[in-house]
């Protein structure tokens, strides 16, 4: 358990995840949820209103990254606004690795004041901890996502701390790029555009797009 908001309590289930429900649930879904694809967008269509909020509660209440961000995939598909809070903790804790991009995707398709603000307290918390490298880029790009949409500008508050934190990253990536390259090759100057990009302030919110773009396909679909 970290300490990490400490003032924070995780939703927990009181019901343990059998290999059955995981079966079920679970485990056709969570390797998946960046498809794209019609056959993806067909097979969750056709099982999102067996997906009930007691099922999600289940998944996001579970231990482990696979039933969470499963459970708030299908939370965003199925517009469970009520579930803010505990996506927004889960997100905030970090407890498990891999599923705090879902979280974030899933808050910014809530598209909320508790939402937002969930996003923008994780920025101010991460930026300011190089040591603890999560979700930081994914999140960056759901608050920009709805800057953009929504005509806000919430992510300027960030500013500084995101070129801080990038730029630890980019020095700390560029040593080691010294190991075996110059700074006169090829190699050391594309590899050095790559990751400046990455970490660039006007990075685009590509992935944070692309992944709403295909869950409102999804939700617009009878």
């Amino acid at each position: 358990m970290n300490n990490r908001f400490p003032n924070l309590t995780t939703y927990k289930s009181d019901k343990t995840i059998s290999e059955e429900f995981r079966m079920k649930w679970v485990s056709p879904y969570y390797l998946n949820l960046g498809k794209d694809d019609n056959d993806w967008i067909e097979q969750v269509k056709s099982v999102k209103r067996d997906f009930t909020e007691d099922v999600i509660l289940k998944c996001i209440g579970g231990v482990d990254w696979r039933s969470r961000q499963t459970g708030a995939y299908f939370a965003a598909i199925n517009n469970l606004i009520e579930l803010t809070d505990i996506i927004g903790v889960h997100l905030l804790k970090s407890e498990v690795c891999f599923a705090g991009k879902q979280y974030a995707i899933t808050l910014a398709m809530f598209n909320t004041e508790e939402s937002i603000k969930y996003l923008s307290d994780y920025l101010d918390y991460y930026l300011q901890h190089p040591e603890l490298e999560f979700d930081q880029i994914q999140v960056f790009e759901a608050l920009k996502y709805l800057d953009e949409k929504n005509q806000t500008n919430y992510l300027l508050n960030h500013k500084d701390d995101w070129n801080r934190f990038g730029n630890r990253n980019i020095e700390k990536f560029e040593n080691i790029l010294l190991i075996n390259h110059s700074k006169d090759s090829k190699e050391y100057n594309e590899a050095m555009e790559k990751i400046t990009n990455v970490w660039s302030y006007s990075r685009p919110s590509e992935f944070v797009r692309k992944r709403i773009q295909t869950i409102t396909k999804i939700k617009e679909k009878n």
